[in-house]
């Protein structure tokens, strides 16, 4: 009885670590990827709670279209900065930024 328990247990921990990543979690491992990358060269990086746009690909990728506000290191100015980018989700736990490639960022106009 233990036995199967443990198993039974192991398949649903495997189950929700695989599940298909949820929009608002995606959103949020794109915001830290994208800190990661350029946060040295900006300053006051703020990402807006709803206004973006998630669409998932027919290879699994996922294209966010969104924007940032940020001020350049050394000057209060505030900018915006539209953008698009690119994950790919490895499996794993979904909100763990290590289980995800930022494939691309690309400003918009």
């Amino acid at each position: 009885m233990v036995k199967t328990t443990l198993i039974i247990s192991a398949l649903l921990l495997c189950v929700a670590c695989n599940r298909v990543p949820e929009q608002k979690e995606i959103y949020d491992v794109n915001q830290v990827l994208i800190e990661d990358v350029i946060a040295g060269y900006l300053e006051n990086m703020a990402f807006p709670t709803a206004n973006y746009t998630i669409a998932e690909q027919e290879d699994g990728t996922y294209i966010i279209t969104s924007y940032f506000d940020y001020t350049d290191k050394g000057n209060e100015t505030l900018k915006r900065f539209n953008y698009k980018s690119k994950l790919r989700y490895i499996g794993g736990d979904c909100t763990d930024k290590k289980n995800w490639i930022l494939v691309f960022l690309q400003e918009q106009n």
